[in-house]
């Protein structure tokens, strides 16, 4: 979505010092924690994700979200703290698509699956074998480096 945030930090303000203000604060400096987020998830607009975190494949994270905790692979979170609403499959389904890791397949055979039934999905998956070779990029406030 739109106007999402990634790797907010915690420790923008030195809350235990005498002032909040970056003005009188210049010697204050955070080192961020790695935010990973995995394959296949959606953030809704204007979601906010902590710094830290892990957000599992295939997980949605609602609209205008808070997200201060880890999300798990395919569950769905929302609210501010964002809370775990439900998950998208049954855990024997989740499994398998973990397990199947068709994230790393061609995209050009993935289209040609049946995605929209997730069980015809997942058999099909298991016929396909040639693996993809996507770029992994690393973000930062001022740079986007291959991670490869």
């Amino acid at each position: 979505g739109q106007n999402v945030t990634v790797g907010q930090s915690k420790k923008t303000h030195p809350i235990d010092w005498g002032s909040t203000s970056h003005a009188l604060c210049t010697d204050h400096s955070h080192l961020p924690e790695k935010t990973i987020i995995g394959n296949d998830v959606w953030v809704g607009e204007g979601a906010v994700i902590m710094e830290g975190l892990t957000i599992g494949h295939g997980a949605i994270i609602g609209r205008n979200a808070l997200v201060t905790k880890d999300v798990e692979p395919y569950q769905i979170v929302g609210g501010n703290p964002a809370k775990p609403i439900r998950y998208r499959f049954d855990e024997n389904t989740r499994t398998s698509l973990l397990e199947s890791k068709w994230w790393e397949l061609d995209l050009r055979d993935l289209k040609n699956l049946d995605y929209k039934n997730v069980e015809n999905f997942i058999d099909a998956i298991g016929t396909l074998k040639k693996q993809a070779q996507y770029q992994t990029y690393h973000i930062t406030r001022t740079s986007i480096s291959d991670h490869n």
